[in-house]
């Protein structure tokens, strides 16, 4: 009797089979290749993009863009205007340090500068003092500052759509009654902060200002201060 050699005849296909596994892996990894390529080409566009006012950008270790040029990011400084407490005073201080704040104008004060709870933070900040507040509003415009408003107003543009443009000044109002008729007028342009929840009319001024302080720090794509333990470098 004839005896079939079936291993023989499986052998062509179980090659042709191996040939096409092989066909559908190298095809698998030149479509992730691809991805990869276009999303590179994707990125580089945004990151490589030249901005005009602050310089190119660059990308951080963690994928986000920055500006390389740290004297070309966008500055931030505090107006201080008819803030009655010295502990909001304080707290906005504390705050204006840890989200990168260059300098607080001071109106009215007379280089007698009084506040609380500023825990030492207050040796890490630039104060400059004006006799009235039409000086140092004068001082920002020469300077080519955009004066923005916290307040909650008409025209108030939500601060977390980021709607900054430049060097940005902000003047917070005053604890009880927001912000005067004047600092109202001296303004560019207002943002105010969303809330969701009911039960309270604002928040108290030295919060508002933490809240949008960081805001713009993340826009602005300021460095992150280094860590230390549990806390950050001072």
């Amino acid at each position: 009797p004839h005896t079939w050699d079936l291993s023989a005849r499986a052998r062509p296909l179980q090659m042709a089979v191996e040939t096409a596994r092989k066909v559908l892996v190298a095809l698998a990894a030149l479509g992730t290749l691809a991805r990869g390529a276009l999303a590179l080409l994707r990125n580089d566009r945004i990151l490589k993009t030249e901005d005009p006012k602050y310089g190119e950008i660059g990308e951080k270790k963690n994928g986000t863009a920055e500006c390389k040029d740290e004297k070309k990011k966008p500055e931030m400084v505090i107006l201080v205007y008819d803030i009655a407490k010295k502990k909001n005073l304080g707290t906005i201080i504390r705050s204006a340090v840890a989200f990168g704040v260059s300098r607080m104008l001071i109106v009215g004060q007379k280089k007698n500068l009084r506040t609380f709870g500023h825990q030492k933070t207050r040796d890490f900040m630039q104060f400059v003092y004006f006799e009235k507040f039409e000086e140092a509003v004068k001082h920002l415009k020469e300077n080519n500052f955009t004066i923005f408003g916290c307040e909650i107003c008409a025209g108030a543009k939500s601060v977390v759509s980021h709607p900054f443009s430049g060097n940005t000044a902000f003047i917070f109002g005053n604890e009880g009654n927001g912000m005067n008729p004047k600092a109202l007028k001296a303004c560019d342009r207002f943002t105010y902060i969303p809330q969701y929840g009911h039960g309270t009319a604002s928040l108290n001024v030295s919060v508002a200002a933490s809240i949008i302080l960081h805001h713009f720090a993340v826009w602005a794509r300021y460095s992150e201060t280094g860590v230390e333990g549990f806390k950050f470098k001072v």
